[in-house]
């Protein structure tokens, strides 16, 4: 199946493995149950996160009530991936954490996939503490099943410092990483290659984004020729931060790359790559806005408002003393719990609103105070008269 898929005939393995199902005497023996596995992963690679949500959801309830129940694992994982790329971060964290639950149970790399989406689900929800307590777990099972850390934990956890800027850390990670060749399939939320190139985009030492930007035009050809839409959109959002970060930027190019990921994103509503790359490209998909006549996929991006402004361009230097944009009321009130160390769940208890409206005002308080990160914006509003420092 996933041969098949991997040669652009999705359609024909669909049929194909539709009909073997319908040949099965049990629609939750072993045999069915892996069949709902592979078309998981099949409409995974497609991008088509509506017949995966569907495929994952008909997987846990064949299996949940029969003795191979351990296989609704991979249901749960997949639906968390929906939920992620999606930006539905408190539905992927349920997910993930389920299946981390059985990962005893159940096979290990169901627990090991999910460990790392629950990671990146928690960074993108700005816990970084709990992301890094979920990398730590992780390590624990790599050595109690494996003896050794993995390839993909030891990537984590340089993704991890990159965003919490322990880029030194990250850098000698990517300095001892040797990429192994580009026509591996790429099947996680976390590449070791992508975070590879990820952090070379980042640090912009000389020849580095050069680098990189080699690297991703291989395994963009390689997404390209066994059809995997999940990571050709991230590859070309990637390609995107990275020719934005050459000197002199190639805007042009960056702005195509974008297109074509937008193209392939919209139909599964896969906002996560976007939010991911940070401030410089919201930037540019402000750009592509302004000359696009049907922008909605764009404004959605835009609408998410928990944007994490990763990446090449730093906040502002702590004391900055510019004018910003007057706070309203309620950005004001949520800076003013961010300065007493609340989380955003923290934050919308003691303001009886959402999660997600907290992090919409946060994105609203950084654009306005031109911070990537809350602790700088806290500073910033200190310097600013905004706030009364904390002694």
């Amino acid at each position: 199946g996933l041969a098949m898929q991997a040669c652009g005939q999705s359609a024909e393995v669909e049929q194909r493995l539709t009909h073997l199902q319908a040949e099965s005497s049990d629609n939750a023996d072993s045999f069915s149950l892996r069949i709902l596995i592979s078309r998981c992963f099949i409409h995974y690679l497609n991008g088509d996160t509506d017949r995966l949500h569907q495929m994952a959801r008909l997987l846990i309830e064949r299996a949940s009530d029969t003795s191979l129940a351990t296989l609704s694992n991979w249901g749960q994982y997949f639906l968390g991936v929906v939920h992620y790329e999606q930006n539905q971060l408190d539905a992927a964290a349920e997910h993930f954490m389920e299946a981390i639950n059985h990962r005893y149970s159940a096979q290990a790399l169901t627990g090991r996939a999910s460990f790392v989406g629950l990671a990146l689900t928690r960074l993108a929800q700005g816990n970084s503490g709990e992301a890094l307590a979920v990398l730590a777990q992780l390590s624990e099972y790599d050595l109690a099943t494996l003896s050794a850390e993995t390839s993909e934990t030891q990537s984590l956890r340089a993704r991890l410092q990159l965003a919490t800027d322990q880029t030194a850390s990250a850098a000698r990670w990517a300095d001892s990483f040797v990429a192994p060749p580009a026509s591996q399939p790429l099947l996680w939320l976390d590449e070791p290659r992508l975070t590879w190139a990820e952090i070379l985009i980042a640090l912009r030492k000389p020849g580095d984004v050069e680098a990189a930007l080699e690297y991703l035009d291989e395994l963009l050809e390689q997404a390209m020729h066994t059809h995997n839409c999940f990571v050709q959109v991230r590859i070309l959002v990637m390609r995107g931060q990275a020719l934005s970060a050459l000197n002199p930027p190639r805007t042009g190019e960056a702005l195509q790359e974008l297109r074509r990921a937008i193209e392939l994103a919209e139909p599964g509503n896969l906002i996560h790559p976007f939010l991911e790359a940070g401030k410089p490209i919201t930037k540019l998909l402000d750009k592509l806005a302004e000359e696009n006549d049907d922008g909605r996929f764009i404004a959605r991006i835009a609408a998410e408002g928990s944007i994490r402004f990763t990446g090449p361009e730093r906040s502002s230097p702590p004391g900055d003393t510019r004018p910003v944009e007057p706070l309203t009321v309620r950005e004001h009130a949520v800076l003013t719990l961010m300065q007493q160390r609340l989380t955003d769940k923290e934050i919308a208890q003691r303001l009886s609103i959402s999660v997600q409206t907290a992090k919409r005002h946060a994105a609203n308080i950084y654009v306005k105070l031109g911070v990537s990160r809350r602790w700088d914006a806290v500073t910033l509003a200190e310097a600013q008269g905004l706030l009364t420092p904390v002694s």
